[in-house]
């Protein structure tokens, strides 16, 4: 209770709740009085973590436990949660948590404690260190012995089913006591079994699993290698080249041999059928024909048992072959008429295709044009002995063929003739016709001259004579004939009519008159005036 003007209310962690305030003035006889109701709210506090154990950050081995220990109080008197995380994951509530390693535990962790008043939490956190602890590598089962036989190869285990490590540590493997034994460990622990070359018998050979820490664990096995017959070996045989068309040996005897047998009792085959083998002294005869460019062979040699094979490749060099042409039957051709030949089905090139092949033929009077022949023969060829020649441009062949010439009656030719234009004369006068001709077939020609298509002599020479009723226009014609074929030469013929010159119709007369009297008028005027 107060008495002064004002009051001070203290509140503490215990004084939650609610509380009437009240203020009396009075004089002594009369009072007044006021009432306030203050409301005081609870305000928790944290819990408090009072000790832990361990006090520092531990470290132990695989194998080894770990006790965590807390002890809390909460200054409001709360109830209180404890909580135990290990890495973030939650392990255990109670106020206390057992870390229990083993030998898969090396490692670092994070051990944290969380007390937890419903609201408010208080933690504690540790960095637990768990160290290796190394166990030796184990032998799960006995290696077993092995056998195989010579000249061969076995897989023969996987090291990593027979041997193992407790803590999961990856194994090195070694091997030892092995003379004549080839023995490869492979990185994923098999092992693959070899003897040297045609050696057979017993070898005891003992493996080691040893683990980052040099603790090791072996065991023994006996490997057997059993002997058996070793196949013929062929090995150091050459790719060839060759010539096509050219025989070649190929002795092999210094490729081949057998640790078990004499070289004479081995028998050579081979794939080719271009090739022929003599295995009474090993030698290769092959022959290789046209078209044929590379060779693939196996040549394999036996003991009558095993074999053994090498792959060559022989490369062959073609030889140009000429290309052939042959069959061509003899042609019949007709004087001045074209008989046309094609060579296309009598020539062949096992080189080369056809459209690089050239034909030419030794004839003044054939025209090739690729496979085609055109003949033409004039007057007096009643046949021809023509070499057809075909060639691959480095080679060629050719065939003689006969040309038989059928003669045809050729038309007589007029070679010239005068006048060489259409004439004109005067009546009286005459004109000279003449043609000279020549046939090829014949000497014998016959000239016949006509004037107005009608015969008016023979021979060279034709003479037309005018008198002066002949003037007018007229037709000469001569034909020159071997009595089967002839030949013309036509000339048209005028002749002027003197008479009408004469009479002023002469080209240039009326206009002589006219000057002569103009002359004649310019006279007598001037002779007048004087």
């Amino acid at each position: 209770m107060e008495t002064a003007p004002a009051y001070i209310f203290e509140a503490n962690y215990t004084s939650a709740g609610w509380y009437e305030v009240k203020v009396v003035v009075s004089d002594g006889e009369l009072s007044v009085e006021h009432s306030w109701i203050l409301t005081v709210t609870n305000v928790n506090r944290e819990p408090v973590i009072d000790s832990y154990s361990p006090t520092y950050n531990p470290t132990i081995t695989e194998e080894e436990t770990q006790i965590f220990t807390v002890t809390t109080s909460d200054p409001d008197g709360d109830m209180l949660t404890v909580e135990w995380y290990l890495n973030n994951t939650l392990v255990d509530t109670d106020t206390s948590y057992t870390f229990i390693g083993n030998y898969a535990s090396a490692g670092s962790y994070e051990i944290k404690v969380v007390v937890f008043d419903g609201d408010l939490h208080a933690n504690h956190t540790w960095t637990l260190t768990v160290t290796n602890v190394n166990r030796a590598p184990i032998l799960t089962n006995p290696l077993p012995d092995k056998s195989f036989d010579e000249d061969h190869t076995l897989l023969a285990f996987s090291l990593n089913d027979y041997f193992s490590d407790p803590d999961g540590e990856k194994l090195t493997y070694t091997v030892s006591g092995n003379n004549h034994v080839s023995v490869i460990i492979n990185p994923d622990g098999t092992v693959n079994l070899s003897a040297s070359e045609n050696w057979y018998g017993n070898e005891t050979i003992t493996f080691r699993a040893t683990d980052p820490y040099n603790e090791y664990v072996e065991d023994t096995i006996i490997v057997a290698v059993n002997p058996v017959n070793d196949a013929p070996i062929i090995s150091g045989l050459s790719d060839q080249p060759l010539m096509e068309d050219v025989t070649f040996w190929y002795d092999i005897t210094p490729y081949i041999s057998d640790v078990d047998n004499d070289i004479s009792d081995l028998v050579v085959s081979t794939n080719s059928s271009y090739i022929t083998v003599h295995n009474s002294n090993h030698t290769l005869e092959m022959t290789y024909p046209n078209g044929i460019t590379v060779d693939y062979v196996r040549i394999t040699v036996s003991d009558g048992i095993l074999s053994d094979y090498e792959d060559v490749i022989f490369t062959i060099t073609p030889v140009n072959d000429a290309p052939t042409i042959s069959g061509i039957p003899a042609q019949y051709a007709t004087e001045d008429t074209d008989l046309y030949l094609d060579i296309s089905p009598y020539i062949n090139d096992v080189d080369n295709s056809t459209d690089e092949l050239t034909v030419s033929a030794n004839s003044s009077y054939a025209t090739v044009n690729g496979f085609m022949i055109t003949f033409n023969y004039p007057n007096g060829i009643l046949s021809e002995n023509v070499r057809i020649t075909v060639s691959d441009g480095i080679n060629a062949s050719h065939q003689d063929i006969m040309v038989i010439v059928t003669p045809v009656n050729d038309a007589p030719v007029i070679n010239s003739f005068t006048p060489v234009s259409n004439p004109v004369i005067d009546e009286g006068e005459q004109q000279v016709f003449t043609v000279s001709a020549s046939d090829v077939d014949n000497t014998d020609l016959i000239i016949t001259w006509y004037l107005d298509d009608n015969p008016v002599g023979t021979g060279n020479t034709y003479t037309f004579t005018s008198d002066y009723n002949s003037a007018g226009t007229y037709t000469v014609k001569a034909v020159v004939s071997d009595g089967s074929l002839a030949d013309e030469k036509i000339w048209t013929l005028t002749v002027d009519d003197v008479k009408k010159q004469e009479k002023g119709f002469i080209p240039g007369f009326e206009t002589a008159i006219l000057l002569a009297a103009l002359i004649c008028i310019l006279l007598y005027r001037k002779y007048r005036i004087e």
